[in-house]
């Protein structure tokens, strides 16, 4: 196992372990229940990025990378909607959560069709990418808003606020912008093949 796969695995397992530990210590907040679901996106995405990079048969490298779409689509919305809960914006900003939801939707369903991706090719440093589809680009998009819409709303707040929660904000941005920044890469193969 090389150290790609073992930091996709290691990722998935933590992000399951840290978001259910959270849910489980207070299942009745809102909060606690978006944190989990934006963990468990991304602990479907690193388990299927594991299997995506660990394939050795394109049919099943096809099958995970499913997996990986539908699950990246997910992520910018649960996203979107912890950071609502985090900053109490929820009843602010209910048409756009609802939006969000709407526009996730859609991207989950395109992402399993040839709109999103033909299918996967074997990369020259030896595993299976997409070959992305007409949409694919616009999929990109999408993703990049929610996060970036995200990061404006947070430091809207941050300039506003003080104390520990001034500081609890900054380390969600600066947790957004390590995070998100490494995540975008993985759409970078599909355009550039590095």
């Amino acid at each position: 196992m090389n150290a790609f796969q073992v930091s996709s695995i290691t990722t998935a397992i933590l992000s399951f372990a840290f978001g259910f530990f959270i849910f489980i210590n207070n299942r009745r907040s809102h909060l606690s229940h978006t944190w989990f679901n934006f963990s468990l996106a991304i602990s479907l995405w690193s388990l299927a990025l594991f299997g995506v990079v660990s394939a050795s048969q394109e049919k099943s490298a096809l099958l995970w990378q499913y997996l990986l779409d539908g699950a990246a689509t997910l992520i910018p919305v649960f996203y979107f909607h912890f950071v609502l809960a985090f900053l109490n914006l929820d009843e602010k900003k209910k048409i756009a959560k609802n939006i969000a939801k709407i526009f996730g939707a859609i991207f989950f369903l395109l992402s399993f069709t040839p709109l999103i991706k033909f299918g996967v090719t074997k990369l020259f440093f030896g595993f299976y990418w997409i070959q992305p589809g007409p949409l694919y680009l616009l999929y990109l998009l999408y993703f990049s808003f929610y996060v970036i819409y995200t990061l404006y709303l947070l430091l809207q707040v941050y300039r506003q606020s003080s104390g520990s929660f001034r500081n609890q904000i900054g380390a969600i941005i600066v947790a957004e912008i390590v995070g998100f920044g490494g995540g975008i890469t993985n759409f970078y193969p599909a355009f550039f093949n590095i």
